[in-house]
């Protein structure tokens, strides 16, 4: 959409599936990137990350509505 913030779709389907479509949208802002997004099988989700220079924090939270809550702790540092 613009520079500082990402649309994200995609679609899926197995063999005997319906179709499951996946939106999301992340704003960037300097070192921080928030995420949000939803799909077609009752699945929500949101994140935020931080970078600087090689370091990577990600945080993530997802939602289903059978399975209850989901949340991710990444971290990353090349060289």
């Amino acid at each position: 959409m613009t520079k500082n913030i990402n649309t994200y779709i995609d679609a899926l389907q197995s063999n005997n599936q319906q179709i499951n479509l996946c939106v999301g949208l992340e704003i960037i802002k300097e070192h921080y990137k928030f995420r949000t997004g939803f799909n077609l099988n009752q699945m929500i989700g949101c994140g935020i990350s931080f970078k600087k220079a090689s370091f990577l924090i990600d945080v993530g939270l997802s939602f289903h509505n059978h399975l209850g809550t989901s949340p991710s702790l990444n971290t990353s540092y090349a060289w």
